[in-house]
């Protein structure tokens, strides 16, 4: 076998053991499967950055000189957009450069963030059109990358996010795991797993479950995940107290991938009305674990859940209030889109995208 060397270049150290999910988990699932795949790694970062201002000092003024003293391969790889302003330098004239793209919400909803933030954007646009090669994580980014940014189309492959199934299945519950998280496995669970950005639209979940509550039909709402955004938990807070459903609601922040199945699991349903998003890996990972999945058909998520569950328009309130009441009620539905979720989540898989993406580093050399 032919060893091939790549530069990665990331902000933080990608193979720590440090909690992981979203980008930093596409980054680990695929570039830990290239030794197999005969890729030697030459990493470049910043190790473990902390969570305060100095993090972006050091991203935007320390990585492009720890980048500069720092290649040695003839391709390189910056597996986040958020990055892409660095290929804008000359330290990488005369290599290959390869970008993995997961969304391009910064120029689509701009209207969500900061003056510095859309600065940021712009530049990260300039970057992008600069690569020789890009990972998309779903055809939707694709063609949102040609149409949006003029991105040649030539230059893009796809490598789809996928969830390890030896993870991913459905589980038995046990009362150990009921206490430790303090859960009643005996009234129908909803559950939603994601951040509380404006994009993620849980305004529709919330008003859903409020109109379910007001006819009597029984819930607990379980929200997994962290805010990820600016007052998000407030906001979300907010909102639950005054469509009347906080005291039915659960939130239960991180939870550990060690647990994460077991929540899919118990659920009876998991609602998804995102508005915006690349791929939407945890859809998925409710499909793998057999909890009946209820999504929004915006952007990139009719890739991911197909007809293995119940597509909606982001915004219809009473039907997603419809969806929900039905699987609750309906074992035999259940069981119809558990069984439809599982096969689905088995069409995706993390070693096909990384021999995509060494397939492209092929390509380009």
């Amino acid at each position: 076998m032919n060893i091939l060397q790549i530069d990665l270049v990331t902000a933080e150290k990608w193979d720590s053991n440090k909690r992981i999910f979203g980008i930093g988990r596409y980054i680990k699932e695929i570039f830990d499967r290239f030794p197999k795949l005969g890729v030697k790694i030459n990493s470049v970062n910043l190790g473990n950055l902390p969570k305060s201002k100095i993090r972006h000092f050091r991203t935007y003024l320390e990585l492009p000189l720890r980048a500069a003293f720092s290649l040695k391969s003839r391709i390189v790889h910056i597996p986040s957009q958020t990055l892409a302003f660095l290929l804008l330098l000359p330290i990488f004239n005369g290599k290959k450069t390869v970008l993995t793209v997961y969304d391009i919400a910064p120029f689509v909803r701009a209207g969500e963030i900061s003056y510095l933030k859309k600065s940021i954007a712009s530049l990260n646009a300039k970057g992008i059109l600069r690569a020789d090669g890009i990972v998309s994580i779903s055809d939707y980014t694709k063609q949102e990358l040609v149409s949006q940014l003029n991105v040649d189309p030539s230059k893009i492959v796809i490598a789809y996010p996928a969830v390890d199934p030896a993870v991913y299945k459905k589980r038995k519950i046990d009362s150990a795991f009921l206490k430790k998280y303090q859960l009643d496995a005996k009234t129908p669970i909803v559950l939603y797993v994601g951040s509380e950005e404006p994009r993620q639209n849980l305004i529709t979940l919330i008003k859903a479950l409020s109109s379910l509550k007001q006819r009597g039909v029984k819930f607990q709402f379980i929200k997994v995940g962290s805010p990820s955004w600016p007052n998000g938990r407030e906001t979300f807070i907010s909102q639950l107290k005054k469509h009347g459903i906080y005291e039915n609601t659960k939130i239960m922040g991180y939870v550990d991938e060690a647990d994460l199945p077991s929540v899919y699991s118990m659920a009876t349903v998991f609602a998804y009305p995102c508005e915006y998003t690349g791929f939407g890996l945890p859809p998925l990972e409710a499909m793998a674990c057999g909890c009946p999945v209820i999504s929004s058909n915006a952007s990139s998520l009719p890739e991911v859940v197909g007809k293995a569950g119940i597509l909606l328009p982001p915004h219809d309130v009473s039907k997603f209030e419809s969806a929900i009441e039905s699987l609750s009620k309906s074992k035999t539905l259940r069981d119809k889109y558990s069984k439809l979720g599982i096969a689905q989540s088995k069409k995706f898989s993390w070693d096909a995208a990384a021999k995509e993406t060494v397939a492209l580093y092929e390509k380009l050399i």
